[in-house]
């Protein structure tokens, strides 16, 4: 379905996937729509926040883990490449993160604006 642009897509997908009460994982720091779409549509955040490692990010897949076991958690937004820390995901990363997404039936929505 065509969208006028990322921020709006991330919206009309955590309603649509997603209700009022809900979780959405996003993983700071991160470009601040990604935030707005589950705050200003009733969803609650679940922040899974990078770890900085010398100059680069990481993702924290033991947080990950974690935080998918709740039951609220509906919808993971990545941030592909992210925006603002720079970082294009290896496949091995993108690969773990989708694994341990959908094994809790937790929908992943990546931007890949740059694909």
């Amino acid at each position: 379905m065509p969208t006028p642009g990322v921020v709006s897509a991330l919206h009309l997908i955590v309603r649509r996937f997603s209700d009022p009460g809900d979780k959405v994982l996003i993983q700071r720091p991160v470009y601040h729509p990604f935030g707005f779409a589950a705050e200003n549509n009733d969803r609650e955040l679940s922040v899974n926040s990078l770890r900085q490692v010398g100059k680069r990010y990481e993702m924290d897949f033991e947080d990950l883990a974690n935080r998918v076991r709740d039951p609220k958690l509906k919808i993971a937004l990545l941030c592909s490449p992210h925006n603002p820390v720079g970082r294009v995901w290896r496949q091995e990363e993108l690969a773990r993160f989708a694994e341990v997404c959908t094994d809790h039936d937790v929908l992943v929505v990546a931007d890949e604006i740059h694909s």
